[in-house]
């Protein structure tokens, strides 16, 4: 005897609605893999934007602080060679 699951009566077989609803299921889990994807995408995207923002300002910093170190050194320099050109000029008036 032949089991109507596989060979049913004229109408929807078991098996053919078995096969649609796996069907819409793998299509449904497809979708939300996609859904997924597009989010965590744009959480990349969003995290990079803010990193490379980040980054600039920091590079912007750095380069401000590098300035003010030179100009520091130099006006140390200026400084240390007023002081040296008086130390020799002061015992030299003497």
């Amino acid at each position: 005897m032949r089991s109507p699951a596989r060979h049913g009566p004229p109408g929807k077989p078991k098996k053919f609605e078995t096969s649609l609803s796996r069907t819409e299921k793998i299509k449904r889990h497809k979708r939300q893999i996609e859904r997924k994807r597009s989010v965590v995408e744009a959480q990349i995207a969003a995290l990079r934007a803010g990193y490379e923002a980040e980054e600039e300002e920091l590079k912007k910093n750095i380069t401000e602080m590098e300035a003010r170190e030179k100009a520091a050194a130099q006006q140390r320099a200026r400084i240390a060679s007023l002081r040296k050109a008086d130390k020799e000029g002061g015992h030299a008036k003497k």
